[in-house]
């Protein structure tokens, strides 16, 4: 069983597979295809397979877009293309769209991001990267880093079609781009420690050094990237303290915000899309980043939300009562493993 992904999930029942979608209907029930990807749909498809080396596509009607033939399939990116592969060696390669429309490539080429640098879908070679690190496609923008004048290396963006959006300038690391934004750090950090970058290269947030302080009592750490206008910082003070970024320039202490009365004993676990997961007394529960708690931690184990479905993964034991499944918003088992009415 896994989690829902754009309102469908992959369930499996030894060695059949199926999917099922929020109200535990089978879209594709068990036995259909002798196996089906567990990363689910993304972009709208689904890799299936009829066989070894039999693989294709389905759509969230459960539809076969591309038929099973070939041997390796990966998932749609966002502008509706996928990599597939004829044989698992020496086979022929393909650009794939939804409708069957087919790009052959270069042996040996395959499109998008490489270790020596940036292709087009037909396999054309529009950034070459030699002895240099490249950043992963994120937000639409990729971080290079390239030989600039008198032989030094800096670090800019470019779009997905390899052209410049930020310069070279940076001369160190900085990150991807996450919710509009990126890190980055100064030569001299004299004035701040590091800063977030918009998507046209313009400072829009610096962070003072020291400015961790007063909620760590101890060394400062990074903060992570943004996501729904919140990044996390954890750091080192009785095992798993966390304070939170926002693009305000706000810093919050995570414990300090939950809105739960045993807050101070409260352990921050993992933040997705602005949602935070945390522990009190073993069990997990899901707040938002302003603090209010949306499902009181009682769960085993939790999962974030599909926003689709609206339904979270969930395990719950109790008294000898074991039960595992999905959940609502309100933290209602709405599907159930094992359940005679789903699966």
């Amino acid at each position: 069983m896994k989690p829902f992904q754009q309102g469908l999930s992959v369930v499996r029942k030894g060695r059949s597979w199926g999917i099922i979608d929020a109200k535990g209907n089978f879209l594709v029930p068990y036995g259909k295809y002798k196996s089906i990807s567990d990363e689910g749909f993304i972009n709208g498809y689904c890799a299936v397979s009829a066989d070894v080396d039999k693989t294709g596509y389905i759509d969230r009607s459960g539809k076969l877009v591309i038929p099973c033939e070939y041997s390796l399939c990966e998932p749609f990116d966002d502008q509706g293309y996928a990599y597939v592969e004829t044989k698992s060696y020496r086979g022929d390669s393909y650009m794939i769209k939804a409708n069957g429309e087919k790009i052959k490539l270069p042996p040996d080429v395959k499109p998008g991001i490489q270790q020596h640098g940036i292709y087009d879908r037909s396999g054309k070679l529009i950034e070459k990267v030699d002895n240099v690190t490249i950043g992963k496609l994120s937000d639409g923008l990729i971080r290079v880093q390239r030989i600039v004048e008198h032989g030094e290396f800096k670090y800019g963006y470019l779009d997905r079609n390899g052209k410049v959006v930020i310069p070279f300038q940076f001369s160190y690391q900085p990150g991807d781009f996450s919710d509009g934004l990126a890190i980055v750090y100064p030569k001299d950090n004299t004035n701040f420690d590091y800063a977030y970058i918009d998507k046209t290269g313009k400072v829009v947030l610096e962070i003072k050094k020291g400015s961790l302080q007063q909620f760590s009592g101890s060394r400062e750490s990074r903060y992570y990237n943004f996501s729904n206008g919140v990044a996390l910082s954890r750091y080192n003070v009785n095992g798993n303290q966390a304070t939170l970024l926002f693009k305000d320039g706000s810093v919050k202490g995570f414990n300090d915000i939950l809105k739960h009365p045993k807050a101070a004993t409260a352990t921050f676990a993992s933040m997705e899309n602005g949602y935070i997961l945390f522990i009190i007394a073993n069990s997990l529960g899901l707040a938002d980043k302003n603090g209010t708690v949306i499902i009181e931690p009682k769960f085993r184990s939790l999962t974030f939300f599909d926003p689709v479905s609206n339904l979270a993964q969930a395990s719950y034991e109790s008294s000898g009562v074991s039960v595992t499944g999905f959940v609502d918003i309100k933290g209602t088992f709405v599907i159930v493993k094992g359940s005679s009415s789903t699966f």
